[in-house]
């Protein structure tokens, strides 16, 4: 895929961002980010830049608490696993 220039709208501010993403998937970002935006200048947040900092944070905080949920899927997976290799290795007959 080569190289995209998009033009976003974030914050009423009109960007162009160059990515190797796909079209549609920073369209759909640029969206969150200024929904997110709005959300806190809706809640009567006195700045733009406060606005900006809040929606930051707020996303930051769903990507890590995201992050979190999925270490802890795969160590719960992982630990099934073993428990089904250990279920198998005694029903099977060794085959070594």
């Amino acid at each position: 895929m080569g190289e995209n220039k998009i033009q976003v709208t974030i914050a009423n501010r009109n960007l162009v961002l160059k990515t190797d993403e796909d079209v549609e998937y920073i369209l759909e970002l640029s969206k969150y980010v200024d929904q997110k935006i709005k959300e806190f200048q809706d809640k009567q947040v006195p700045s733009l830049i406060e606005a900006i900092l809040f929606a930051t944070i707020n996303i930051a905080d769903e990507l890590y608490k995201g992050k979190k949920d999925i270490e802890e899927i795969e160590t719960i997976l992982e630990s099934q696993s073993k428990n089904i290799s250990q279920h198998i290795r005694q029903v099977l007959p060794d085959s070594g």
